[in-house]
């Protein structure tokens, strides 16, 4: 699958690559500069692949709020939160953002688990007032990411910012109507898919492909569904706790988080391990005769100048420093706590 703005980014110098069967920038000629770009100034991600789904009716907010793990009641008209969609033994099932507009709130998630995610929820209205249409195709999400990502917007006549996390402000971007989306490493910009090649080219700034952002990804402990969280983990095991309000009352799944919250661990923790050699996606980790946990994701990490997984680890083991073997050939490594210092 393409997106609307597939042939301006060949058009950039983009190689494509395949990213749950969508197709999508993987670098522009020059990953490493890319990656310095979301290190130490500002790159520009182009992410309308994510899917959105908006959801109305009078009853959007309440039913919501016994779907996900965060507090969706409480959300005004231009602020955000960050919530999973567990099953009811607490599994997880997707991750998504939820912005508040005054007559929807708008659901964002990875593209491969939408249909999966709207079904699940779907199958929990009943007298509700609840109506989700996919408006994938109809919005384009631009992600301006690093330490300069607010002097940047600013730089483009972009002003009054939205400071707190997932909140949002209404921005004219040349010509365009968008909402610009306070993010952790930066700011998201949310506008109609057939004016993003113009916001994209006001924009201007250092284009990012996914192999720097896996690197980036990887370095900083950012779990991807389907990669390092899936239906047989808790969020507690993959440090979703940022996810989770324990204070909002009943949703799917609350009873087991709530129980790991008063047990006070998990038997196992998503990790950091930096190696010698390249790890892969499965292999084991071993302490002596020992099988403790397996890879989910790998990199070369350009601040340890060094390959760099993610992976779950037992929590006995799951600490700074620790060392362990990895994969058939026992490669020497060692735990890391994420996301890096750098």
């Amino acid at each position: 699958m393409k997106g609307l703005t597939h042939s301006w980014h060949q058009s950039k110098g983009a190689t494509f690559e395949e990213f749950f069967g969508c197709e999508i920038p993987s670098h522009y000629g020059d990953s490493e500069k890319e990656y310095q770009a979301l290190r130490t100034s500002v790159g520009l991600r182009d992410v309308s692949y994510f899917g959105k789904v908006r959801i109305a009716g009078r009853d959007r907010q309440r039913f919501l709020q016994g779907m996900v793990t965060n507090d969706i009641k409480a959300l005004q008209p231009g602020s955000g939160t960050y919530a999973l969609f567990l099953d009811v033994k607490g599994h997880i099932q997707g991750d998504m953002k939820f912005y508040a507009f005054p007559e929807h709130v708008l659901m964002v998630l990875q593209h491969y688990i939408r249909e999966k995610i709207t079904s699940g929820l779907d199958r929990y209205i009943i007298s509700e007032d609840v109506r989700m249409t996919d408006v994938t195709a109809d919005l384009a999400m631009l992600q301006l990411l690093g330490p300069q990502a607010g002097a940047f917007l600013h730089s483009r006549g972009i002003e009054n910012l939205a400071e707190e996390l997932y909140s949002f402000r209404a921005a004219a971007v040349a010509g365009v109507e968008c909402s610009v989306i306070r993010l952790g490493a930066g700011y998201a910009l949310l506008c109609p898919a057939d004016s993003a090649t113009t916001v994209l080219d006001h924009l201007d700034a250092q284009l990012v492909g996914m192999r720097a952002f896996d690197v980036f990804r990887i370095e900083s402990g950012m779990p991807l569904i389907g990669k390092d969280m899936d239906e047989s983990n808790f969020p507690q095991e993959a440090r979703m706790d940022a996810a989770l309000n324990f204070n909002k009352g009943c949703y799917l799944g609350q009873e087991t988080i709530a129980r790991i919250d008063s047990q006070g661990h998990v038997n196992r923790h998503l990790m950091g391990i930096a190696s010698a050699a390249i790890l892969n996606p499965g292999d084991r980790l071993y302490k002596g005769d020992r099988e403790i946990g397996k890879i989910t994701s790998s990199t070369v990490s350009l601040l340890l100048k060094q390959p760099l997984s993610l992976g779950y680890v037992r929590r006995e083991f799951a600490k700074e420093g620790e060392s362990v073997e990895a994969g058939n050939d026992r490669t020497t490594a060692i735990v890391r706590q994420l996301p890096l210092p750098g």
